[in-house]
């Protein structure tokens, strides 16, 4: 049965309740952009997901189109990138759309008037565990919203224990709503030809390592300098793939040249730039899930990793794991995976095992049964 009553907002009054009829999730797809990173990423992913394996639902996307043909997802235009437009327009829309429970999927980011329940997805508390690594205002919004947020939600998805536990520590309160559900992670196409044209698009040699990340503090891109500054030549060139955020700029200049920096790599280039790397590194301070190295032991590419986070738990055997703060270790370890082909297939095959558990069909059916629970929640909202 839909949910009787509602939040007033513009015109969105009482609603009356339906019978049999199949319960319509709504979804925010603002953060699906034609360079989705991250949150558009699992945005998209997931709605891929439902609808291959969740006929029985109804599905509609507010925000950002996408490329999902199955019957049962309906894209709307809510103009995302005026914000307090958005608000307004979604709930409105959600309440023509009968709604029955809306998905949250930027952390913080959920409008303050919704004429049904919501879930929400935290990705991460960064702003709350590494403050220094983000922005001042970044910083204040999340430090704001977050709690107003995690009050108001009926149930609280965290990808991964790390950030569940994260939550809970800085939240106490929300235990009982909080909701692990493991990413899926996606296998990028990398065909050989394609690897080719990438290595002579970029001018790569035969060896390169690779690191895909944003640029911003929290990726220690300061330790990847120091290892390229020590080595004297000794090691390959290493290039990184990642849109500039926070502090890139300086983060550029303090890599004095031993760090090329590509910018936004799209994904019919990315998997092939990957795939075609010796090595992949990925030396973050701290992460909610890790999208990137787990996408590297999904094309075989043996990864090199911060042991910070939620990697450790993530990434398990199929990483090899060092301090993010000993450059050093790094340098040692990256020499010797270089000269040791054996260890770099074994590693490499011990990624592919672990990132196989990350499925994202199984992610889509454990959302889908947070969003029930929520749904049975008889709170008022």
């Amino acid at each position: 049965m839909r949910h009787a009553s509602t939040r007033a907002f513009g015109l969105v009054t009482q609603r009356a309740p339906t019978q049999n009829a199949r319960v319509r999730v709504g979804i925010d797809t603002s953060f699906v952009v034609p360079r989705a990173t991250g949150i558009g990423v699992y945005a998209r992913l997931l709605v891929e997901s439902f609808g291959r394996c969740t006929p029985q639902k109804g599905f509609y996307c507010y925000g950002g189109e996408i490329s999902a043909s199955a019957p049962n997802v309906t894209h709307r235009s809510t103009h995302p990138w005026k914000p307090w437009r958005y608000a307004a327009r979604l709930a409105t829309q959600l309440y023509a759309d009968r709604v029955d429970v809306f998905h949250a999927v930027a952390n913080f980011l959920a409008p303050v008037w919704l004429p049904c329940p919501f879930v929400v997805t935290l990705h991460d508390l960064i702003p709350f565990t590494h403050p220094e690594t983000v922005s001042r205002k970044h910083r204040l919004l999340a430090r704001t919203w977050t709690p107003f947020t995690l009050r108001r939600a009926r149930r609280i998805i965290c990808v991964s224990p790390a950030t569940a536990r994260d939550v809970v520590a800085q939240f106490p309160r929300v235990q009982p709503k909080v909701r692990v559900v493991l990413n899926g992670v996606r296998t990028l196409a990398a065909p050989l030809d394609a690897i080719a044209r990438v290595r002579a698009a970029f001018e790569l040699p035969r060896d390169y390592i690779v690191a895909v990340s944003a640029i911003e503090p929290r990726k220690n891109f300061a330790l990847l300098a120091e290892v390229w500054r020590s080595s004297q030549g000794e090691l390959p060139p290493l290039v990184v793939a990642g849109q500039r955020w926070h502090a890139a700029e300086s983060i550029e200049r303090e890599a004095d040249g031993k760090v090329r920096f590509l910018g936004f790599v799209p994904d019919a280039d990315l998997g092939p730039l990957i795939a075609g790397a010796t090595l992949f590194v990925f030396p973050s301070r701290a992460e909610g899930f890790g999208y990137p190295p787990l996408e590297a032991m999904r094309l075989g590419v043996p990864v090199v990793a911060a042991g910070a986070g939620a990697l450790p738990e993530l990434l398990d055997d199929g990483a090899r794991l060092l301090s993010p703060d000993d450059a050093p270790a790094w340098r040692s370890e990256i020499v010797r995976l270089l000269r040791d082909g054996t260890a770099r297939r074994e590693l490499a095959l011990r990624g592919l095992g672990v990132a196989g558990r990350f499925d994202m069909e199984r992610c889509a059916r454990e959302t889908v049964a947070v969003y029930e629970e929520a749904m049975r929640d008889a709170r008022p909202f």
